[in-house]
């Protein structure tokens, strides 16, 4: 009996690990958060999360059925504007995961969610996160196959922008 559920237990951990295990071709994931958007771009052991929608889990469900398993690191956290369904779960994201870079829109709004984001990016660079804004020409890329140019806000706007915002020390990144 203890051999059957050894090796039922066996295998349902086999099945765990390699049912997430990262596929060699680049996914594209488009995550279910209701109202806003979260998209999640992976290659292998890399991602890039485009938004994370509002504050309520949604995109960690995304993110722990679609990432690999025991994988805690996403390379990029790409803000596109700073509107609350696009931002609401960024703190989750920050608290639940280590990411590398966090790209933003240079711009700010005032909100309650833009303040907690504001609280949560403050803390994590004190862990090491890079905090860039994007920029007309910033690349990032997660692997030799994969690459994003952004095309917008040109890059004097930016620093424009930039110089208004409270995340503080951050540069931007070079061409």
């Amino acid at each position: 009996m203890f051999k059957i559920l050894a090796l039922l237990f066996s295998t349902w951990v086999l099945y765990q690990v390699f049912s997430h295990w990262p596929r060699e071709n680049p996914q594209l994931i488009f995550c279910d958060v209701g109202q806003g958007d979260a998209i999640l771009v992976q290659h292998k052991f890399m991602q890039l999360l485009v938004d994370t929608g509002k504050k309520s889990g949604e995109v960690l469900k995304c993110l722990r059925e679609n990432m690999p398993l025991f994988d805690k690191n996403i390379g990029f956290l790409l803000l596109t504007h700073m509107d609350s369904d696009h931002i609401g779960g960024a703190p989750l994201v920050l608290d639940g995961f280590s990411v590398s870079f966090l790209v933003t829109n240079p711009s700010a709004k005032e909100s309650a969610d833009f303040n907690l984001l504001q609280q949560s990016v403050l803390s994590k660079r004190h862990q090491g996160m890079r905090v860039l804004s994007g920029f007309a020409g910033l690349r990032l890329a997660l692997s030799s196959l994969v690459e994003f140019t952004l095309l917008s806000p040109q890059e004097a706007v930016a620093r424009q922008m930039w110089a208004k915002h409270d995340f503080s020390e951050a540069t931007l990144a070079d061409k």
